[in-house]
């Protein structure tokens, strides 16, 4: 959910205040009974066959709430702190996917991620010990997105981290140190922001360079693929200019 200016019109000449709007989905149409609510008190209201609402309340300044089953919440404040008309911008609500997973977000709804794979390497020279994660492109499609910021949707999914591939197409790697533990040798993260929307669903924005990344999923560490526990599952990203 994220938040944005409103864009408020105050008509004249009508008592008491009302807030009047418009709800619809990202093709435009509108979207019928969702749930408009003033934050901490009990004024509300439901759109009608148009979409559209009208909030009767008392003059002040308030958080408006958007919501309809099925779709991600929005919000918006408001300062209606005379017995005026109010008229906000257009609610555009988002639906949400049915599958859990990571979702990214393209031309105004949230679709599936292409599957990838990281495949763990093992080297062993005497008592020292090295592990590698690295890319496996035979197993792997490739996400293409342009450098900048990226919104994802986390629909319940096992967890995630993002990585950066180094020159060999590696997320991550590992040695033993003198004391038998692992210690990690590269692991490099793109900046990103997470916000909990409700339990188990989270929007996710990440800063991408050009490069390759991988966005692994994740249980405190990497998830391993229910029939080969070598690899690793997540979904390849190409960052392009």
């Amino acid at each position: 959910m994220l938040s944005r200016l409103a864009f408020l019109i105050a008509i004249t000449g009508c008592s008491p205040m009302a807030i009047e709007g418009e709800v619809v989905d990202v093709t435009g149409a509108p979207i019928v009974d969702a749930l408009v609510t003033a934050m901490e008190t009990p004024c509300n209201a439901r759109t009608d066959e148009n979409g559209k609402f009208d909030l009767v309340c008392q003059p002040g300044s308030y958080r408006l709430v958007v919501s309809m089953q099925g779709y991600l919440t929005e919000q918006e404040d408001i300062e209606a702190i005379e017995r005026k008309r109010y008229k906000t911008g257009k609610f555009v609500l988002v639906k949400i996917p049915k599958e859990r997973g990571l979702f990214m977000f393209s031309k105004q709804a949230y679709i599936p991620m292409k599957p990838g794979r990281l495949e763990r390497n093992l080297e062993v020279n005497g008592v020292e010990r090295k592990r590698a994660y690295c890319l496996d492109k035979g197993q792997s499609e490739p996400n293409i997105f342009k450098a900048g910021a990226i919104r994802f949707f986390d629909n319940e999914s096992t967890g995630w981290r993002p990585f950066q591939l180094d020159e060999e197409g590696c997320a991550y790697r590992d040695s033993r140190n003198a004391s038998g533990k692992w210690e990690v040798v590269y692991r490099e993260k793109p900046p990103y922001e997470e916000k909990r929307l409700a339990k188990g669903k989270k929007i996710a924005r990440i800063e991408f360079k050009p490069g390759e990344y991988f966005l692994a999923d994740w249980k405190g560490f990497f998830v391993s693929d229910p029939k080969q526990k070598q690899r690793y599952t997540g979904h390849w990203v190409k960052i392009v200019p």
